[in-house]
């Protein structure tokens, strides 16, 4: 009897109906992911991530997104199309303001240190010292930097590398004064170092 069951159960799923479905809840599944692939993408173009170890040990990890110009509007439409705001509805994820600032490099980034007490960029007597530096060497030194304390489902649905439980978030800006302007039409990298007793991770984007 058992077997003449999964008998009809296979039969119905090749049905031309029964393959319908299947497949519709599987483009379902790929076109509703939640981040979307093509969010996810642009997220990923302007990360960077990088654990530092010691003795197998892991003494810190970075990662940071540059908030560029691609990233605020995949990160706006992502929002939108989350809750599917129309036209009237607007465009605005209040979680985070990522309406860029001009004058400013801005980056948000993730901090894990396995002493939690020492995960303190935001403060200013933290060890941690942090630097962008320009492609001609010069070092410009944090306009802003503040610890995002409210860490919402949206950040961390739409920030995977965030982990509320074990780093912390931060919003960085940096004075453009150069940092990356276009030279002939190319764009210059744009380099942050992130310094401490601790460790020192640095990361590049180009």
């Amino acid at each position: 009897m058992k077997r003449l069951i999964c008998g009809l159960i296979l039969l119905a799923l090749c049905m031309p109906w029964g393959c319908s479905t299947v497949n519709e809840y599987a483009s379902m599944a790929r076109d509703e992911g939640i981040p979307s692939k093509q969010y996810l993408e642009t997220l990923n173009r302007w990360t960077r991530d990088r654990m530092v170890y010691s003795e197998f040990e892991t003494k810190a990890r970075i990662a940071a997104t540059l908030r560029s110009p691609e990233f605020v509007e995949a990160y706006q439409k992502e929002y939108a199309r989350i809750y599917t705001l129309g036209a009237t509805g607007g465009n605005k994820a209040p979680d985070l303001q990522v309406q860029g600032s001009a004058g400013f490099r801005e980056f948000y980034f993730y901090a894990y240190v396995p002493d939690r007490d020492n995960n303190d960029f935001a403060k200013a007597t933290s060890t941690w010292k942090i630097y962008l530096v320009e492609a001609n060497g010069t070092v410009v030194q944090p306009a802003d930097l503040r610890e995002i304390t409210k860490i919402t489902p949206v950040i961390e649905q739409l920030f995977p590398y965030v982990n509320r439980y074990h780093g912390k978030f931060y919003s960085l800006r940096f004075p453009a004064a150069g940092a990356g302007e276009a030279k002939g039409g190319k764009s210059e990298p744009i380099r942050v170092i992130f310094t401490s007793v601790l460790a020192k991770v640095e990361l590049e984007w180009r």
